[in-house]
């Protein structure tokens, strides 16, 4: 047996056990979901059963983000020389880049941003000049500048705050 053989029968199957049970939650939360919109054509109560059919879909679309990120991080694992890497893999690079250029709150936002743009982007429009954009730089070219524009006046304000407390 060579090594590959030995991770794939120890290790990785552990990992995709894993994701097997993240798929199955995430395909339970979206069977009770459809089984929530049974009758709404007929319903005498519309207002309280959307509530319910939405709590449902809540539900399935945190179990189907939960699903999402255990698949990219077994891909990652398994082959962490795949095509350009998963989304969770571009998302951490970028981190990795934007830990180094920004710090303090200006971080803090450029790190959401990215997390969103991954959901975003590479997840809900992976063929679009957005998600190049972000598979390129992390953030989107408004996004960057923004970015930019905010470090900047963040600085201006902390250099500004150090001289009037002289």
């Amino acid at each position: 047996m060579t090594g590959i053989e030995e991770r794939v029968d120890g290790e990785t199957r552990e990992q995709l056990q894993r994701v097997s049970e993240r798929v199955a939650a995430a395909n339970e939360e979206t069977a009770d979901a459809v089984t929530q919109t049974a009758g709404l054509a007929t319903t005498r109560t519309p207002a309280s059963d959307l509530w319910r059919v939405h709590r449902e879909l809540i539900d399935a679309y945190s179990e189907l983000r939960r699903a999402l990120d255990v698949v990219e991080k077994t891909i990652d694992d398994c082959d962490p020389d795949s095509r350009g890497g998963t989304p969770r893999r571009v998302k951490n690079e970028h981190a990795d880049r934007l830990k180094e250029q920004y710090d303090g709150p200006v971080l803090n936002l450029a790190l959401m941003l990215l997390e969103q743009n991954r959901r975003e982007w590479l997840h809900a429009k992976p063929d679009t000049n957005g998600a190049q954009a972000v598979e390129r730089h992390g953030l989107t070219a408004n996004q960057r500048e923004w970015i930019n524009t905010f470090d900047d006046a963040y600085d201006g304000r902390n250099a500004g705050g150090d001289a009037d407390a002289r």
